[in-house]
């Protein structure tokens, strides 16, 4: 599965929500002032794959983007987040893209499963993605971030993770009894950035 490589790549954004939490709400207002134009995806009470199929299917009505970025509401973006996940983009056009490199400490299976926090795919292989993962009996629906990592090995597509890390996992309570993960080489001001295939 291939993507054009344009000349431009524009991306749309969607953040997965969980309104009842009052500090997620006041993250995600934070987050609005640099991406205005993101899309709201909030909790239902259905399970994580309700929300995040939601986030990744808004891909299909972006018409005239190439990627698609899905945010978790307890991320925390660096300046200038939007270009500098364009660069990302730029360097890495045909790949799915974790913004957040997980420091092994905390991630060990990092190579296989990247963190949800923030996940950029190009548009083409959105619908594909969520049409797989939604057949898939419940009980594996559990880890949206899982979900990609599966979807991506199963296809042979790459995963790439950017350095320095442009999105630290916010502070706030799990909900969903996960432990905090922490990014490594996070960088609130950047002003460069790569992208690699093997992080260290």
């Amino acid at each position: 599965m291939g993507l054009l490589d344009p000349l431009v790549h524009v991306l749309s954004v969607a953040v997965m929500h969980m309104p009842t939490f009052p500090a997620r709400v006041q993250n995600v207002a934070a987050m609005a002032l640099q991406l205005p134009l993101a899309t709201l995806v909030s909790d239902r009470g259905l399970g994580v794959w309700d929300t995040a199929s939601r986030a990744w299917g808004l891909a299909a009505g972006s018409v005239g983007t190439t990627h698609h970025l899905v945010l978790q509401d307890d991320a925390q973006l660096c300046a200038g987040f939007y270009l500098q996940a364009q660069a990302a983009i730029a360097n890495s056009p045909a790949a799915a893209i974790s913004l957040m490199t997980p420091a092994a400490t905390t991630w060990r299976n990092r190579r296989r499963y990247p963190p949800g926090v923030a996940l950029i795919m190009p548009r083409a292989w959105c619908a594909p993605f969520v049409a797989w993962a939604s057949a898939l009996p419940e009980r594996q629906k559990q880890h949206d971030n899982i979900l990609v990592g599966r979807w991506l090995r199963r296809m042979r597509l790459p995963l790439v993770y950017s350095t320095p890390s442009i999105v630290q996992h916010g502070a706030l309570p799990s909900t969903i009894a996960h432990r905090a993960i922490a990014a490594a080489n996070y960088n609130a001001a950047p002003t460069s950035l790569t992208t690699t295939s093997n992080p260290t």
